[in-house]
């Protein structure tokens, strides 16, 4: 008698410890395809303002380590630019600058690591599907590249028609993200996520509480400052959509 009481006791509690198990009928790994947008302001040369959108694109892999708890990390391709543009730097001759003016474009990789925790004590979703809070840091790099020359004549400079011809090193980037969205699972395979974010860039913070003039002006010092200010508008406020799909 007392077996009979056992072996279906058994059965329901192995049945309850499966259905709870981290990930979605055992699959824990998922792949996402993310792109990133919102709009932008910049001043131009002729003292008024342009306006587009900011665009990033980035591949990111989740594992579900917990019942509320996912790990990943991403590779971002980061594109924006700085508008109407006017650096120096140093010619062959000691008494002339070398110079470019136009738009200097703004293009690099990223990388970054993250926690997603899924609201499960309150909701009750279950890692990898429902409401989440993503918790990124980012490391990057930009390189400045050549965009629109414009024109300019006097003899003070040596006009480049490249900006890459001025030498400028690469600009390191990073910073944190903090994200809330919903990832919807579809044909127990697709994924469909929508999600804003914000970030925090601390060596372009100066730029988002107003410290520049929005003018893009000077050596290689100053472009390593207004890169940096431009990436933390870039990342300030995105909204967020995705496609992902269940691996295993």
């Amino acid at each position: 008698m007392r077996r009979a009481f056992l072996i279906p006791g058994f059965c329901l509690l192995t049945s309850l410890s499966v259905a709870q198990a981290p990930g979605y009928v055992g699959k824990k790994f998922s792949v996402y395809y993310e792109s990133s947008f919102f709009l932008s302001r910049q001043h131009n040369a002729a003292g008024r303002h342009d306006y587009g959108v900011n665009i990033r694109s980035n591949i990111s892999l989740d594992y579900v380590a917990s019942k509320s708890v996912a790990l990943g990390g991403s590779f971002q391709y980061m594109s924006t630019k700085l508008n109407d543009a006017f650096y120096m730097g140093a010619g062959e001759d000691p008494f002339i600058e070398h110079a470019f003016y136009g738009d200097v474009k703004l293009r690099g990789p990223a990388v970054s690591l993250y926690v997603k925790t899924f609201h499960f004590r309150k909701k009750g979703y279950l890692a990898p599907i429902g409401t989440y809070s993503k918790f990124e840091l980012l490391y990057g790099r930009v390189k400045g590249k050549t965009g629109e020359v414009l024109s300019r004549f006097d003899s003070y400079y040596v006009y480049q028609k490249k900006f890459e011809n001025l030498g400028y090193a690469d600009v390191p980037i990073y910073g944190f993200l903090y994200t809330f969205g919903r990832q919807s699972l579809f044909y127990d395979r697709l994924f469909i996520n929508t999600s804003s974010s914000i970030g925090f860039f601390p060596p372009g913070i100066g730029a988002v509480f107003g410290d520049n003039n929005g003018y893009y002006y000077g050596h290689e010092s100053d472009f390593i400052r207004d890169s940096n200010n431009r990436l933390a508008g870039y990342f300030l406020f995105n909204f967020n959509l995705g496609l992902g799909v269940l691996i295993f």
